[in-house]
């Protein structure tokens, strides 16, 4: 249906991840303000505090609708899927859902998609703790029954179109990432820039597509990766570049006004 509607005015771009949600899922998001929660939290601490919650009662009190009718907003929902940063929703099952010792079986129904990355504990202008990927697999496998071949990841940033899907690696105790066919990597050598085949490196994303508004055909970052291949991957028979990222060059400061947001449940 997506396919037919847009045909060949799909262009390749990061954005497009989240266009099929629109036509086959219904989504609901879990971040919330609340005033009350935003006073409190300033009276409490001497300091400004953001006013947000996650609204885990909201999601839990959905899924369990789900599982017991079928249906949400009178559609027939067959899979349900958590969706979105990594840092949040580590923050939902430490917090609150291993604490509380909630258990529900979602099984073969249950897929989890994290993005756009925050593992080491800064996404965008957000700081939190680093999410242990280990533990993160864990809680989603212990709260929810999910398994690991459900759960991805993806790697993508600002200055590319591309985006990179990932998978749990058992051999390396990682996300590994796929480079998808519009793309090329070079991983480069962190003292003399060279390429390499094999080894630790920087990341050179190569791309034609989706460049229209800006000059960001070929872009080196700061992000260290480990390149796995060049060809293929050796775990699913992926074909292309496959590479783990281990973290980054500096240390990545979170800044601005997001930086002092807590998570309150």
């Amino acid at each position: 249906q997506f396919k037919k509607k847009y045909g060949n005015r799909v262009r390749y771009f990061t954005s497009c991840m989240n266009k099929p949600w629109e036509y086959y899922a219904i989504e609901e998001y879990l971040i919330k303000f609340k005033l009350l929660k935003t006073i409190w939290a300033i009276i409490s601490s001497f300091d400004i505090r953001g006013g947000f919650i996650l609204d885990i009662s909201f999601m839990l009190k959905t899924i369990n609708k789900v599982l017991k009718t079928g249906k949400y907003k009178n559609k027939r929902i067959g899979k349900i899927c958590f969706g979105g940063s990594p840092l949040l929703m580590n923050n939902m099952l430490e917090n609150r859902l291993i604490k509380e010792n909630i258990r529900i079986e979602l099984g073969e129904r249950g897929f989890v998609g994290t993005g756009g990355g925050g593992w080491e504990g800064v996404k965008g202008f957000v700081k939190m703790n680093a999410v242990n990927k280990i533990n993160f697999i864990s809680y989603f496998e212990k709260v929810f029954d999910i398994n690991v071949d459900n759960i991805r990841d993806i790697y993508a940033f600002t200055e590319s179109p591309v985006l990179f899907g990932g998978h749990w690696s058992d051999k390396y105790q990682d996300f590994i990432y796929h480079c998808p066919d519009y793309a090329r990597i070079i991983i480069r050598d962190l003292d003399t820039l060279e390429p390499l085949k094999s080894g630790i490196g920087l990341l050179e994303v190569i791309t034609p597509y989706g460049v229209n508004g800006c000059v960001n055909q070929a872009v080196i970052v700061d992000d260290i990766v480990e390149l796995i291949s060049l060809n293929k991957c050796h775990e699913c028979e992926y074909k292309g570049g496959t590479f783990r990222v281990l973290g980054r060059l500096k240390d990545s400061q979170g800044r601005g006004c997001s930086s002092i947001i807590d998570w309150i449940h």
